[in-house]
């Protein structure tokens, strides 16, 4: 060494080094701060091809260290992959794979991409210092540098690795607990949901069961009086059999009081939502002309009825029977609203589908507006909320069971159709059922038969009837009788196969639907399966039994109580289809 030596920044400590780098010269150590406490000891890899650079390095690292030296990229990533240090010493000017190389490839690996990275090299230009902070350097120390910097730069970076991974530690940790925090209030949440589900179903429980004892009263109440009539005319009937007139006078009121008993049943259905609709094309201004004196007749002689119709009104595709209940309970209801007297009147327009009924899933390409407006009292809004709620009534007990508007909400909504209702004290009250149009307009309605005119031509044909009771039973055959059938009658369905396996004539079976042992409809399967195409009639009064008239084919289903030309009807509409049946089997 000799005084020519150009002066460098740090040269001394180049010297210092450079004389380490010497075997044969022995320098004092120099004072190093101490390292940072990492238990156990934290591993360093230094890639350096310079022999007497990679044995100086680590010298000053491997008191405090695990060092493994390498003399080129490629090796240097091999034992990064076999053992993962905690720290890399790269020099940037290696052959083969160098050290900005190797940095991208630690870089650029998801499972090594955090090892801290320190880049060596004799190039100090900040662009060369910038390039390698830019691929992902931790640091960058340039040669020629002192112990003590790379020994405090190494101890920096292995703390603040150190720390980043306490930092992530931490945040799983935090995560985990936060989702265990979530977990246990999702499990808190749900409980809480089942005990507020429990305690709603417990309340709609108790509402029912308060439901159901005011609906029994009143039904109880109606149904009392309907048999009071009933059994009164009819021992009037056997006591006065030789007066007809008054024979007939009282058995058309018992007459009027099974159809009243019929319709409590019906609204009652309606409200439970368990009766099927038949929808049929309805021409509205016929309906309404058709209705108008039993509306009249309802309303009283002190309330005028007034009906306002547009022209070439289209018809709607309801059920017809529940139309005209709804539209009398509307009426009775109106009527009750004006005991001093008013007007009711009845309108209907057309009116196209708009977004809001998109919205609510009716999807009919147009609708009719039927509007019942009064000039009674009207209501207040707390009343005007729960008027369609089942059960609720204004009117005195004994007048009504408060199912008339909860029947009519559930109608409209059955029809695909929906109900409003406007009122306010001292305005009256408009009512409004929204139904779904065929968009035929005006059609022309049959007229109904009268019963009491209705021809009967009945020929004498065999009917097997099949009811478990008797009283039943025996009101149905002396009607099937009167028309002039030949009556086998069955107590059950065993009874009934047996007089099919004795042989006996049977052009056709009625059978009720609930009995004991096999039900109507297996006994019709067992009977056709005996007489291929015998033609049959299910009767039934039970309210479960809607999907029944979807089975079509081996049977024709009437709902009890069936009146005489129901019955008649249909028994002859089926045996004269079966004997065309026969008639063309036999031509061919």
């Amino acid at each position: 060494m000799n005084n020519d030596t150009p002066k460098i920044p740090r040269a001394h400590a180049f010297v210092e080094e450079a004389l380490r780098w010497l075997p044969s010269k022995t320098v004092e150590p120099v004072e190093t701060l101490p390292p940072a406490s990492c238990s156990p000891r934290s591993s360093v890899l230094l890639a350096e091809d310079n022999a007497d650079m990679r044995d100086y390095v680590e010298g000053l690292l491997k008191e405090d260290y695990d060092v493994t030296t390498v003399a080129n990229g490629l090796s240097a990533l091999d034992a990064i992959h076999r053992f993962r240090p905690d720290l890399v010493l790269a020099d940037v000017m290696m052959p083969g794979l160098d050290g900005l190389e190797l940095l991208t490839a630690i870089r650029g690996n998801t499972t090594l991409r955090d090892i801290p990275v320190i880049l060596l090299s004799a190039r100090a230009r900040d662009a060369d210092r910038v390039e390698g902070l830019d691929l992902g350097a931790d640091d960058y120390v340039t040669k020629p540098f002192s112990a003590q910097e790379l020994q405090a730069r190494v101890r920096a970076n292995l703390s603040l690795a150190q720390m980043r991974r306490e930092a992530f530690l931490a945040m799983v940790e935090s995560d985990e607990k936060m989702r265990r925090l979530n977990e246990l209030l999702e499990e808190r949440i749900q409980a809480e949901v089942q005990i507020h589900k429990a305690a709603l179903m417990r309340l709609a429980q108790a509402e029912k069961m308060a439901a159901l004892g005011q609906l029994a009263g009143g039904m109880a109440h109606d149904f009392n009086n309907i048999l009071q009539v009933i059994s009164v005319y009819a021992g009037f009937i056997q006591q006065k059999a030789g007066d007809v007139p008054a024979v007939i006078r009282m058995a058309r009121v018992m007459e009027e009081a099974a159809q009243r008993g019929h319709s409590v049943t019906q609204r009652l259905l309606a409200f439970a939502r368990q009766d099927g609709l038949q929808p049929e094309p309805i021409d509205v201004r016929a309906l309404l002309d058709g209705m108008r004196e039993v509306i009249t007749h309802t309303l009283g002689g002190q309330v005028s009825l007034v009906i306002d119709l547009v022209e070439g009104l289209p018809s709607v595709l309801v059920d017809r029977s529940k139309l005209e209940t709804v539209l009398i309970n509307i009426a009775t209801n109106a009527g009750d609203a004006m005991p001093d007297g008013g007007t009711l009147t009845f309108s209907a327009r057309p009116e196209p589908m708009t977004d809001s009924d998109i919205q609510s899933g009716r999807l009919a390409e147009t609708y009719v507006r039927i509007s019942v407006h009064d000039t009674g009292a009207g209501m207040d809004a707390t009343t005007l909320v729960r008027v369609t709620e089942p059960f609720f009534t204004t009117k005195p007990v004994g007048k009504g069971t408060g199912l008339g508007l909860a029947m009519a909400n559930s109608f409209a909504e059955q029809s695909g159709g929906a109900l409003t209702i406007i009122s306010a004290p001292g305005e009256g009250t408009t009512v409004t059922l929204l139904l779904p149009s065929t968009g035929v307009r005006e059609l022309a309605v049959a007229p109904t038969r009268d019963e009491a005119t209705t021809a009967i031509n009945a020929r004498r044909s065999s009917i097997l009837l099949v009811d478990d009771q008797a009283l039943v039973r025996n009101v149905i055959a002396d009607l099937l009788e009167d028309s002039g059938y030949d009556v086998i009658q069955a107590g059950d369905a065993a009874e009934a196969l047996d007089v099919l396996m004795a042989g006996k004539t049977v052009d056709i079976l009625v059978s009720d639907l609930s009995m004991p042992g096999l039900d109507g409809i297996s006994l019709i399967r067992a009977a056709q399966a005996q007489r291929p195409g015998l033609p049959a009639v299910l009767l039934t009064g039970y309210v479960g039994d809607a999907p029944l008239l979807t089975l079509g084919g081996s049977f024709s289903l009437l709902r009890k109580p069936v009146n005489r030309n129901q019955l008649v009807d249909q028994v002859e509409a089926l045996l004269a289809k079966a004997d065309a049946a026969c008639e063309k089997s036999l031509e061919q």
